[in-house]
Formats: structure tokens, C-alpha cells, sequence
């Protein structure tokens, strides 16, 4: 037959401690989520203002394109600058037009929106970071699109280093807690402990009642229960004796 006991400090230990770690997952993400839009906001500006300054040098929408331009953008050997960057001119129809990758996409993806469009992505193995531009020449009606897209290296590292401000001061959080829930966990089982060493200590004839003045509320109903058996037992046996 299985044996059904169980521990009652085991038992809040496991609630308290895993309600502790939920909690410190939940927490986790929810600032994994918010460091990630944090860290996005500030470098897709500057993609975006990168991505402005390659259209004014080959003059998308002037109507005087210089294709051919070669603009001067981070390949990510400058240590200071790890990211590689780089572009694609298209026609409306997605076909690449000029750039040093091949980032093409047709119009249509752009769902209608006019404004800049933000994706990720990968390019030779590695995650990046595009935006998305049209330039439309009012004479001739001709649409150019522009892809910069960038790699995410230091986009990473700001949140990495995020993180580990968020994350690990919570788990040291998280770990004093788990130890100011054992200590109390332990300090609560104490008049217990002393309950249960006053029963174990008593002569087999000694049927006085205990003392409930020192256990916790929760435990005075299982003490009244056994102080009224013990009171029946004393009757009985005072019973017995007249007979």
C-alpha cells in the first residue's frame, strides 16, 4: 500500500520556492521583451537616418540618379563600428537597380505603407536589421526602392548588457526571498518541534492536557481534538479504577 504521508514544510517549500522562480521567469521576460524594444528604438533611428543619407548621395527621386555612387558604408572590420551594412536600389517591381547585396523585394510587400518599414532578417548567416524606403520621381513617374540593412552585433550587446542589470539583480533578489521563506518556514515549525518533544517526553501515564498557548492558531483545533481524547481516556480510566 502506498504510503500517503507527506512533509508540510516540504510541501510550502516546493509552493513557496517554485511560486518564486515563476515569478522570476515572468519577470525575466517580460524584460527580455522590454530591453529589446528599448535597445531597437535608438539604432533604427540611426539605420534610418544611414538609410536617408545613401538616398540624398545617389539622389533617389531627383529625377538625376547616380546609381553608380558608391556610398561609404561600415563593412564591420572597424572595431568601433561592428556592424556590416549594406544596400539595394530597386524598381517597383523588386528587381535590383544598384547596391552591394541583393535585398530586392516587390512593392507589394509594403501592404500599402508609405512610411519607412522595419523587418529582420538574415543575410549570410547572420540576423539583421532592414529598413525600407520609396522614393518616387514626380517627373517621370519612375519609383525607386531602398533596403539598408544592417547586422545586429551591437544591437546584441546593449542587450545583453541590459539584461544582465535586469536578470541578475533579480535572481539575488529572488534567492534572499527563498531565504527569508526558509528561515520563516523553519522558525514557524519551531513550536511544533516543541509540541512534538513535550508528547514524546511524557510518562505513559500522564494523560495531563497540553499546553496550546504556544502552538500557532492553525494547530489548536488538532490540539483541543487531542485534549478532549486524552480527557475521555482520564475518565475512562478513573472509571475503571472504582470498579
Amino acid at each position: 500500500m502506498k504510503n500517503s504521508a507527506f512533509s508540510l514544510r516540504g510541501y510550502l517549500m516546493e509552493r513557496l520556492l517554485t511560486s518564486l522562480f515563476l515569478l522570476w521567469l515572468a519577470s525575466s521576460g517580460v524584460g527580455y521583451f522590454a530591453t529589446i524594444n528599448y535597445a531597437n528604438h535608438p539604432y533604427d533611428q540611426v539605420l534610418l537616418e544611414r538609410a536617408q543619407m545613401v538616398a540624398e548621395q545617389v539622389r533617389l527621386g531627383s529625377g538625376q540618379e547616380r546609381l553608380d555612387l558608391k556610398p561609404n558604408l561600415p563593412d564591420g572590420s572597424d572595431p568601433g563600428i561592428a556592424d556590416k551594412v549594406v544596400y539595394t536600389v530597386s524598381d517597383h517591381n523588386g528587381k535590383k537597380i544598384a547596391g552591394n547585396a541583393d535585398l530586392s523585394r516587390p512593392l507589394s510587400y509594403r501592404m500599402g505603407k508609405s512610411g519607412p518599414i522595419f523587418s529582420n532578417g538574415e543575410l549570410d548567416g547572420e540576423k539583421t536589421r532592414m529598413v525600407s524606403l520609396v522614393y518616387l520621381n514626380p517627373a517621370s513617374g519612375k519609383l525607386f526602392q531602398l533596403h539598408l540593412s544592417e547586422t545586429i552585433h551591437q544591437r546584441q550587446t546593449l542587450i545583453r548588457g541590459i539584461l544582465a542589470y535586469i536578470v541578475i539583480p533579480q535572481l539575488l533578489l529572488i534567492m534572499l526571498a527563498a531565504a527569508a521563506v526558509l528561515y520563516g518556514l523553519k522558525q514557524g515549525m519551531l513550536p511544533l518541534e516543541r509540541l512534538r518533544r513535550e508528547v514524546a517526553m511524557r510518562q505513559r501515564d500522564d494523560l495531563s492536557l497540553l499546553d496550546a498557548s504556544q502552538a500557532p492558531l492553525e494547530v489548536h483545533p488538532l490540539i483541543d481534538a487531542v485534549n478532549s481524547l486524552l480527557d475521555k481516556l482520564k475518565q475512562a480510566m478513573q472509571a475503571q479504577k472504582r470498579f
